[in-house]
């Protein structure tokens, strides 16, 4: 994920997605990069999907560097077929979330993703007119609140940062609060999962979430997480996490994954 990008994110129903990550915390970091993008997460039971976007010539292109946009294909191709949305509808109000990392032109942007909520806006939840939509975007990263005004309130919902303050109404807005693993580690040094521990409580009072990415792929890392109230992890090693949180699940006596 580009830190100077944007990220947006699909996620589904206003009081879902506290629940939802609360059942499965899998998160599938550059799904676009997986050998089959969006169902290899998908028949995994991650909800929850990152895509880097570039906007050029007027379309929306799944990449995670600048090169070759022409001959790669658009986030409506990989993410709204008909195969996708077919898979969407089997799902209880509000539960998939698309993660997507805007690389460039901003504005250009939100005005495209304006444009793919419109034609798909019976999935997509809205506030104002469709609160029964399974799909909820929701921003992160650098968010542009400056561009963000008049319907964008209605669908539009925010990854906030733990540092930085937001007025009333962002703040309502907030899903989850982010943060990268090595930076927060660096920062706290011994006492980093005490503090860890701290905040998850904090953002679990608030009713939001807490993510972390730049995490190493590694079961002692995920475990230590878990245990200290982390809600959203970021995965590369999709099969790999999956097998990990059932076994540990199973250990515990319970079992939240549903396939």
């Amino acid at each position: 994920m580009n830190k100077f990008g944007l990220v947006i994110f699909f996620t589904i129903h206003c009081a879902y997605s506290f629940s939802q990550y609360s059942e499965f915390p899998g998160h599938s970091h550059n799904d676009y990069e997986q050998k089959s993008p969006f169902f290899d997460a998908w028949n995994l039971d991650y909800h929850s999907i990152e895509i880097d976007i570039y906007e050029w010539n007027g379309k929306l292109i799944v990449s995670h560097l600048p090169f070759r946009l022409k001959k790669k294909p658009t986030i409506e191709e990989l993410y709204f077929s008909e195969k996708v949305l077919s898979r969407t509808q089997s799902l209880e109000q509000t539960s998939l979330t698309y993660l997507i990392d805007i690389k460039n032109k901003p504005q250009k942007t939100l005005e495209l993703l304006h444009h793919l909520k419109e034609k798909y806006k019976e999935y997509i939840f809205d506030e104002c007119s469709n609160p029964e939509g399974n799909i909820r975007f929701v921003l992160t990263g650098k968010i542009p609140l400056e561009h963000l005004e008049g319907s964008h309130l209605c669908y539009v919902f925010l990854d906030g940062r733990l540092h930085q303050n937001y007025s009333k109404e962002w703040e309502n807005k907030i899903v989850m609060y982010s943060f990268a693993f090595k930076s927060f580690k660096r920062e706290h040094k011994k006492n980093w999962m005490l503090v860890l521990h701290q905040t998850a409580k904090q953002t679990q009072e608030k009713e939001k979430h807490l993510r972390i990415w730049g995490i190493p792929n590694k079961k002692k890392i995920w475990k230590i997480l878990l245990e200290n109230g982390v809600s959203i992890i970021n995965v590369d090693h999709l099969k790999a996490f999956r097998e990990f949180y059932q076994k540990r699940n199973k250990s515990n006596g319970t079992n939240l994954l549903k396939k």
